[in-house]
């Protein structure tokens, strides 16, 4: 995802949170709710950790030796993505987003 921010001037919400699920997450979800049976109903899968936009691509371009974005000071918050409701269902630990592997 950083990829596409690298060496980038001028982002704007760096404070945005961002709102992440690894797919192995989202299939151990899946898989779960079919083997219990549960009731229809819809489920947000999100991680727990919401690292900002900057703290995310700033890490990612770092691991990557990718240049850094640069983003300008703004108060801007955004929202994060709440799976309380499956998490109550569902025990199992998600993957940190900052964490994540991806291929180049």
């Amino acid at each position: 995802m950083a990829r596409y921010f690298a060496g980038k001037e001028g982002l704007t919400g760096s404070q945005h949170p961002t709102n992440l699920v690894h797919r192995d997450d989202v299939l151990k979800v899946i898989a779960h709710l079919i083997e219990k049976e549960f009731k229809k109903e819809l489920y947000n899968v999100c991680c727990l950790e919401h690292p900002t936009r900057k703290e995310l691509y700033t890490y990612d371009c770092k691991r990557m030796h990718w240049p850094l974005p640069v983003f300008v000071q703004d108060k801007e918050v955004g929202k994060t993505v709440c799976s309380k409701k499956i998490n109550q269902e569902v025990e199992f630990t998600y993957l940190n987003p900052l964490d994540f592997k991806y291929n180049n």
